[in-house]
């Protein structure tokens, strides 16, 4: 498999990532930080220039995607983009989620998150963004690729198909990464303000 360039974007700030707050799939909009990041983040766009552009249908995608495009380009959304969904843990900060469910919540993609009710199975999360992604590819094998999703969904595919994280990674909010498939192996080539 080889394609020629397929760039990962992070949503902009909310005001439950300012506070700390898991919102998963609770779908809330940019404040005004997270405006401000994707405004700032258009130039890059541009130098990226990319052919299609893909969001999750969550909002906060969705006005990302938006902003750091301005007027003229289609995005295409798509559901499978979607963060991780965490059930009970929604709308809570990691020390009300340690009291009530016993555990130190520090990535989305922790496993202990399948202990939760109504919370996505790691498993089935892997599988969904997998699919997604293999189906975009697919569908568009020679285009410049921009997929504006989530933090757990970079994280789960730089996991999958690049290699191990770093103990602590950031995908920081409108942080880009650029990857480039050759041989079957996925490598970054681009990074904006991603600390990895």
């Amino acid at each position: 498999m080889n394609h020629p360039a397929f760039f990962l974007m992070r949503h902009g700030e909310t005001n439950s990532n300012k506070t700390g707050i898991w919102q998963c799939s609770i779908d809330e909009p940019l404040n005004l930080a997270g405006v401000n990041q994707s405004l700032d983040m258009s130039w890059t766009i541009r130098s990226i220039k990319p052919d299609i552009v893909i969001s999750s249908d969550l909002r906060r995608a969705i006005e990302t995607a938006t902003i750091a495009l301005g007027n003229g380009h289609t995005i295409i959304l798509n559901e499978n983009l979607r963060e991780r969904r965490c059930g009970e843990i929604e709308g809570l900060n990691s020390s009300q989620i340690e009291e009530k469910f016993g555990f130190r919540m520090d990535s989305i993609l922790s496993s202990e998150l399948d202990k939760v009710p109504g919370a996505e199975k790691l498993a089935d999360f892997e599988q969904r963004i997998s699919g997604a992604i293999e189906d975009i590819i697919s569908e568009y094998p020679d285009k410049r690729l921009l997929v504006v999703t989530h933090g757990g969904v970079i994280r789960m595919f730089y996991s999958k198909f690049v290699g191990q994280l770093p103990n602590r990674p950031v995908f920081k909010n409108c942080s880009i990464l650029g990857l480039r498939a050759e041989s079957g192996r996925w490598t970054v080539n681009e990074n904006h303000n991603a600390l990895l």
